[in-house]
């Protein structure tokens, strides 16, 4: 069973840290967006 977490947790961290890579090289940014704009 730890090691069934282990590799879940392992999993997760290179998941986000392939994800993150991914958009950062792609310019995405979390600043969100204006919704007053959309009129």
């Amino acid at each position: 069973m730890n090691r069934a977490i282990a590799m879940l947790l392992i999993g997760l961290a290179l998941g986000f840290g392939i994800g993150f890579v991914v958009a950062a090289s792609n310019g995405v940014t979390l600043d969100g967006h204006d919704h007053a704009l959309d009129h």
